[in-house]
């Protein structure tokens, strides 16, 4: 297996959290539609997931997505479908952290929730990450100021698809599977304007 460094050609390699791999996985797991979603702000958030992952791609955008097993085994069963299942885990790069390694740097962060300094540990122990994609960076504020190097940003989902620069129309690069339900559906990942 490739380490991460071998993917250096990547303009941000972006580890996901938790929050974010759950949004993913119900945005394309088949069954949501934004037409049956009455709050409008989780409406945005889920077809923000949706466009991440459907537009964050090396060849595309320079974006590598990652995450880590934890976060992954941390959804429910079932969640663990294509869109999820194909993001890589930083665990399965040859050179990364040892569990100790990370539970060190993690320790740093007590005041965060474990998925936060999890997450966050892993991205500073790997100098190739520089995102943090969360659903809600307020969970990734610490008693420590200043001590993110400078390369690393903590980001919004929302903030993240706009930096992805989608055109209206813009097909994604990563195509749904026809096996999957929501292959059949009205392309409503596509921006319109």
């Amino acid at each position: 297996m490739a380490t991460l460094d071998d993917l250096t050609s990547s303009r941000h390699v972006a580890i996901l959290d938790r929050s974010v791999l759950v949004l993913i996985a119900e945005a394309l797991g088949g069954t949501w539609q934004p037409s049956t979603e009455a709050d409008q702000e989780r409406r945005r958030m889920l077809i923000d997931a949706a466009q991440l992952r459907l537009y964050a791609d090396r060849q595309r955008s320079g974006w590598l997505l990652v995450t880590s097993t934890a976060a992954r085994e941390a959804l429910a069963d079932g969640a663990n479908v294509w869109s999820v299942g194909f993001i890589p885990t930083v665990e399965s790069f040859d050179g990364a952290p040892v569990l100790a390694e990370v539970r060190a740097q993690a320790s740093l962060f007590d005041d965060l929730d474990s998925d936060a300094a999890g997450t966050l540990g892993l991205a500073l122990l790997l100098p190739t990450i520089t995102r943090v994609l969360t659903t809600d960076a307020s969970r990734y504020k610490h008693q420590r100021p200043h001590d993110l190097p400078e390369r690393l940003r903590v980001i919004e989902v929302r903030n993240a698809v706009d930096q992805l620069g989608i055109k209206p129309g813009e097909a994604p690069y990563l195509e749904i599977p026809a096996s999957q339900a929501l292959a059949s559906h009205t392309p409503w990942w596509v921006p319109s304007s």
